[in-house]
């Protein structure tokens, strides 16, 4: 009985799928706002930075900032680092994107993202007599058998609380 019953269970016993999984890349993105809040990446922003020298220092290798870039439109998701790029902040409404001053953001990447990494590196606006450290703890976890990835930044030390690392310059530093 007991050899039937193990060849009924085996034979029951539905095989399990590989499933190939795609891990988006780990970018860090940069947003600079103004002592008011507004984003100052954004060209049409008074005292805008946009266009201006903005640099980061990674690895003891300084990258400066591409003010146009490419867009990669493809499903594959392998990492290519680009370096310290422009976005332009976008919104997906009707079918179609929208720029979104708002939203434009510097990105310095990209890395592969399936593990665990802290990374640091020095932003450098040209204008301000300041430097920004900033800092991404980047995690990588299984949960339930799906991947899940989570970013925290600071910036000088103290937590963004946001998906991006912000730095807003003081109203006594002139832009």
């Amino acid at each position: 009985m007991g050899l039937i019953l193990c060849g009924v269970f085996s034979s029951c016993k539905k095989d399990e799928e590989d499933v190939i999984w795609d891990y988006s890349p780990l970018a860090i993105n940069i947003i600079v706002l103004d002592a008011e809040g507004h984003n100052i990446l954004n060209p049409d922003v008074e005292g805008s930075l946009y266009g201006t020298s903005i640099s980061v220092t990674y690895n003891d290798e300084t990258y400066q900032t591409k003010w146009t870039s490419e867009d990669w439109n493809t499903r594959y998701l392998a990492p290519y680092f680009t370096g310290l790029t422009f976005k332009q902040g976008k919104v997906w409404e009707d079918g179609q994107s929208h720029p979104v001053g708002e939203l434009n953001h510097l990105s310095f990447g990209e890395f592969e993202s399936s593990h665990d990494v802290t990374m640091y590196l020095t932003l450098h606006i040209p204008t301000l007599d300041k430097d920004y450290e900033i800092e991404c703890r980047h995690t990588f976890r299984w949960v339930n058998k799906e991947p899940h990835q989570e970013d925290k930044y600071f910036v000088d030390g103290v937590s963004t609380g946001s998906e991006y690392a912000v730095i807003t310059v003081p109203e006594s530093m002139p832009l």
